[in-house]
């Protein structure tokens, strides 16, 4: 048997509901957005798709390892964007600013862990972001690109980095369903 699995940083209820604000704010533009509900936002480090139950041990056992060497820290929450681009948003995102590159390091990491277990390293550079919404159709785009633009995020909204997860994902029609199979504090 498998298990849709990633491995995530958790954020904040505080943060959660700063997005929340945001996606109100957005939802004025009635496009087509499939919103990422706020109990379900958090910041891949990793996703490793189906995996069977025999190799999820062995990755809880070496994420353990890895992880509890490690210190927590904090990154500043940056501005809201859009993948490829707020031209032709696909992926509606926060970044988030880290001046020293831990959160990148964190992910480097976990990268280094899973190597040998099987998992090839992303082929791009890690880009710090929780995904708030994924658009569907070009449907009052120019609207949402307007409102995009016009996003104010608070300036000192931080988000600890403390509790890393190893997470299954089920897939429904109301949408996924997270269930962490590791929590890890660092």
């Amino acid at each position: 048997m498998t298990n849709r699995l990633f491995i995530a940083a958790e954020i904040d209820p505080a943060l959660k509901q700063a997005i929340h604000t945001i996606q109100q704010y957005l939802k004025k533009s009635d496009s087509d957005v499939k919103w990422v509900h706020s109990e379900n936002i958090h910041i891949t480090l990793k996703f490793l798709g189906d995996v069977d139950e025999t190799r999820t041990q062995r990755i809880i056992t070496d994420l353990k390892k890895t992880l509890s060497a490690l210190k927590p820290f904090e990154v500043q929450v940056g501005k809201v964007g859009g993948f490829p681009d707020l031209a032709r948003p696909r992926v509606l995102w926060i970044g988030l600013e880290d001046n020293q590159n831990l959160l990148e390091k964190l992910a480097e990491e976990v990268e280094k862990t899973l190597e040998p277990l099987g998992f090839e390293k992303e082929g791009k550079k890690f880009s710090a972001h929780l995904t708030i919404g994924r658009v569907r159709s070009n449907a009052n785009l120019l609207k949402l690109k307007e409102l995009l633009k016009a996003v104010l995020v608070p300036e000192d909204l931080r988000q600890s980095i403390q509790r890393i997860s190893l997470f299954k994902s089920t897939l429904t029609s109301a949408g996924p369903i997270y269930e962490p199979l590791l929590t890890q504090t660092l």
